[in-house]
């Protein structure tokens, strides 16, 4: 059996929690605080984009930004993804989402194979 979970106790009453709590760090994977990897990254990249959405708007949205974090160690390119796409416009953040999920899968960044 597992023994009771035991803060440090330089965490305690930190952070605006009440004397007597214990305030844990977060330690949990993933991105920093206010980043995302894959299908949140391209929400983030698009944040704003009235939909629906022509291509042209996709591409003026991620000038500058191209670039997005698939996973921790990979990047994709959306201006190369949303330039090959013969799509002249999509009606929801969900569609664009998962035309860039499938172009990932196929360059083999998902993990998953088709």
């Amino acid at each position: 059996m597992a023994g009771k979970f035991e803060p440090k106790h330089e965490f305690k009453g930190e952070h605006g929690t009440r004397e007597g709590e214990w305030k844990v760090p977060y330690e949990k994977p993933g991105p920093p605080k206010g980043e995302g990897y894959g299908m949140a990254a391209v929400t983030q990249a698009l944040e704003g984009v009235e939909f629906p959405a022509s291509k042209q708007a996709l591409l003026d949205k991620v000038q500058g930004n191209e670039e997005v974090h698939w996973s921790k160690d990979k990047t994709i390119n959306l201006r190369t993804i949303f330039n090959r796409m013969d799509r002249s416009e999509f009606e929801s953040m969900a569609g664009v989402v998962h035309y860039v999920s499938e172009e990932a899968r196929e360059e083999g960044l998902s993990g998953e194979n088709r």
